[in-house]
């Protein structure tokens, strides 16, 4: 009976020191996972900082695209709608004074 006490005194004594150790390296590497900010390099290695970059660059591009050749239409002073319109309603005259 004493044999087994021994033991289990022993066995607790290692679950003991395990337990122990197990704390220590879990808050080393807690405290490492923040400090290193691994959660960014985790993104870089996996792709995921590029694809977000690109997918704004693209989103960019797509609004110059879209607001391209709106400008382009004022640049060049091209007939739109409105004057068009303006043309429709004096009939094709022209109502300029050349006196």
């Amino acid at each position: 009976m004493e044999e087994m006490m021994s033991k289990i005194s022993l066995y607790h004594s290692l679950y003991l020191l395990c337990l122990g150790g197990t704390l220590l390296c879990s808050g080393t590497a807690l405290y490492l996972f923040i400090r290193l900010d691994i959660r960014e390099a985790a993104e870089f290695l996996a792709g995921r900082r590029a694809r977000r970059e690109i997918r704004r660059l693209e989103e960019e591009n797509h609004r110059k695209e879209e607001n391209s050749p709106k400008e382009e239409e004022d640049l060049e002073g091209g007939s739109g709608p409105e004057e068009a319109t303006e043309l429709l309603a004096d009939g094709g005259k022209e109502t300029k004074d050349c006196g």
